[in-house]
């Protein structure tokens, strides 16, 4: 096994510096095609919840003064872009 320290991946913001800590747990994994050699030790992502697409437009319409609708519309537009963009090949950065 090895030592490895928690992620914190730092995130940009106007107002002030954030962190967001990303659980993990450190698992051993053969590697089929050569099952003789020792288990080798890859880093998982523990997941916390699941948030849905209309969780994040309640939570968007509850702290400003747009309505959900408004707020459902300028999503569901800004996914369109950015899933063209992607097929494009460009690299989307939010924030």
């Amino acid at each position: 096994m090895c030592n490895v320290q928690p992620a914190i991946v730092p995130l940009q913001s106007n107002l002030k510096q954030k962190t967001m800590p990303v659980k993990f747990s450190v698992v051993p994994r053969k590697n089929p095609s050569k099952s003789s050699e020792a288990a080798m030790s890859y880093i998982q992502a523990k997941l916390r919840c699941d948030t849905t697409f209309d969780k994040l437009c309640k939570d968007a319409d509850s702290g400003c003064t747009t309505t959900k609708a408004y707020v459902t519309t300028a999503l569901n537009g800004c996914l369109t872009i950015m899933e063209q963009a992607l097929s494009d090949g460009d690299i989307v950065r939010l924030g």
